[in-house]
């Protein structure tokens, strides 16, 4: 009588699970750097959108004085929204989460904290935002408003290599014009 083979060796099974155990390694490498560059990409998505809804909801003020901002706060008033006020309304309506650690410490007082931005009142009326760029420096925003007691203004001018820049002080606007 003669014994049929049903299945595989103890050398073939050993084969199989090194090239498994190969193509998992390398697997876990590639997933693992891919994890870290779509949380990176999300932080920066939502630093850009926190930009944007701050300077859309200052730029309300600037448009009609008549509105509210961040729901409740009304632009004819005499001082500037409180950093608690606005970062209640960003958490809210943009539903920012540290992408890093999955929770609501989205805002912090350190901007060097992984997945976390710094919102802080600058001068009177502007506020910064300080958060960490995609080369892993600290970036800061600054974000002039109404409440800002001057404003710049900024006018381009082509000098046909590069553009220069020079401040004229003016009393309460500070504008800009070419230093040749």
């Amino acid at each position: 009588m003669k014994y049929k083979k049903k299945g595989l060796s103890l050398i073939e099974i050993l084969i199989i699970v090194a090239i498994l155990g190969i193509l998992a390694a390398i697997g876990k490498v590639y997933y693992g750097n891919y994890l870290i560059k779509a949380k990176k990409n999300t932080y920066l998505f939502n630093v850009s959108n926190l930009k944007k809804t701050l300077l859309n909801e200052f730029l309300k003020c600037e448009l009609d004085t008549s509105s509210n901002v961040f729901n409740t706060f009304e632009c004819t008033s005499n001082n500037r929204p409180s950093l608690q006020l606005i970062k209640n309304y960003l958490v809210e309506t943009q539903q920012l989460k540290n992408v890093y650690t999955n929770d609501t410490n989205f805002f912090s007082a350190d901007p060097c904290i992984l997945g976390t931005v710094k919102l802080s009142l600058k001068d009177k009326g502007s506020y910064s935002l300080e958060y960490m760029d995609e080369s892993d420096y600290i970036s800061s925003y600054t974000i002039d408003t109404i409440w800002t007691p001057s404003k710049t203004i900024w006018n381009e001018i082509s000098t046909g290599k590069k553009v220069c820049w020079k401040k004229i002080d003016t009393g309460k606007k500070t504008n800009w014009k070419s230093i040749f």
